[in-house]
């Protein structure tokens, strides 16, 4: 064969792969990489970039493929960005709900959006989520700045959504109040929510009433007002289902009036709700000697409210288990009142029980007198076993491992479920 015709059918061949690659990108729709700095985004800590945010995002969101929308190093100002096609008083709206849609910065630490104050609690967020699809939010991080209530990033309705390697913390801390204050809340039935490898600092974290939820590895310090980690009950007839809330750590809840993780109804007037198919495993909860707060949660709390009122119906706690968890009591730490790990049903007539519940191999590190458990009798349902509960003499508690350094976990780690 001569040299000329082998080059002039490998030219040809290769052409043909070209031509065929470009109809197959033309026909799934190219990636693209949108900088927010490109639709006017200042990112100097001072400026109002919520618009331009806004507009690289609906750009991302009319293009076809998945897309990023991209927050080079800097602190982007930015309130009540709508994640959303519906009205959202007043704001600007993009042209459909968003979906298949990465936001990602070049690290948690140096691309920050900031939330900028003002207006009503919920303009007081830094965005809302309305039916979102497919949303990835990585590599950034999320400063409340002095929120006084609620706030963050709140999402309602939405499906498949993935936080990871994310920094949520507040720069400008308010005393307590009352009010909860948290990044990246979700609502309103969504399923398949996947929060992971992220770090949170003087916030909490709530994913009430949705469906298939993996909160995996994260690290939440010195958490606010109602609890670290939560799944609350907030209005009749809610579901909460399954969940796996796995290798968590909690340090400091000594401003949390509830407990580290909670798992309650929110008022005890609320009917109708549903907690199924939990495991909470392998978690660690840390009472350091130097707590920022006075008070002294349990560490994990399930069931009622309080006991005092016997209105609420319906309630039920199903499949329930809460396995291999470890808590670290510093012996310099005093004021507890009740064990670590509390069932609270309404008393004297138990409206709600724990059916199928397991509690096991749970370990608590403390020299006072509080044990890791406690339940009454009269809560106990269907199928409950409690076993290898142990209370031991204080040990210091491993390092603290830093969730956006640390190499990604092995994949399977909810494999099954």
């Amino acid at each position: 064969m001569k040299a000329g015709f082998f080059w002039r059918v490998c030219r040809v061949g290769l052409m043909g792969v070209f031509c065929a690659g470009v109809l197959l990108c033309a026909g799934l729709g190219l990636a693209e990489k949108l900088n927010v700095k490109d639709y006017g985004a200042r990112g100097d800590g001072v400026t109002n970039d919520t618009l331009a945010i806004r507009n690289a995002i609906n750009a991302a969101n009319n293009a076809a493929g998945v897309n990023t929308v991209y927050f080079p190093a800097g602190t982007y100002m930015c309130n009540d960005i709508p994640l959303t096609a519906a009205e959202n008083r007043g704001a600007v709206k993009l042209d459909s709900p968003p979906a298949d849609l990465v936001f990602e910065g070049d690290g948690a630490r140096v691309s920050i959006l900031k939330r900028r104050p003002g207006g009503s609690p919920q303009q007081n967020r830094i965005a809302t989520i309305a039916a979102g699809r497919n949303l990835t939010f990585q590599r950034l991080g999320f400063d409340a700045n002095g929120i006084d209530r609620y706030g963050g990033i709140w999402g309602y309705g939405c499906s498949s959504i993935t936080v990871q390697r994310v920094w949520c913390f507040d720069s400008n801390v308010v005393g307590p109040n009352g009010f909860d204050r948290y990044m990246f809340g979700f609502v309103g039935d969504s399923t398949n929510i996947r929060i992971q490898d992220s770090l949170w600092q003087d916030l909490q974290l709530e994913v009430d009433d949705c469906r298939r939820v993996r909160i995996l590895r994260n690290v939440v310090e010195r958490p606010r007002e109602t609890g670290g980690i939560g799944v609350w009950g907030v209005n009749d007839g809610l579901t909460a289902l399954d969940y796996i809330i796995e290798e968590n750590w909690i340090v400091d809840p000594s401003r949390v009036n509830g407990g580290a993780f909670m798992f309650q109804l929110d008022q005890n007037d609320t009917d109708g709700c549903e907690w199924r198919n939990f495991i909470v495993r392998n978690n660690t909860i840390i009472y350091p000697a130097a707590a920022v707060g006075a008070r002294r949660p349990v560490a994990m709390k399930l069931g009622a409210h309080d006991s005092s009122d016997q209105t609420s119906s319906g309630t039920i706690f199903d499949q329930i288990q809460i396995t291999g968890n470890r808590i670290y009591v510093d012996p310099g730490l005093t004021g507890f009142s009740r064990d670590f790990i509390w069932f609270w049903h309404f008393y004297p007539k138990p409206l709600l029980h724990f059916d199928n519940t397991t509690v096991a191999s749970n370990t608590l590190y403390h020299s006072g007198s509080y044990g890791p458990l406690s339940i009454s009798p009269v809560a106990k349902g269907v199928n409950w076993l409690d076993a290898n509960n142990v209370k031991t003499g204080y040990v210091s508690p491993p390092p603290v491992p830093d969730p956006l350094s640390r190499p990604s976990a092995p994949s399977g780690l909810d494999a099954g479920r």
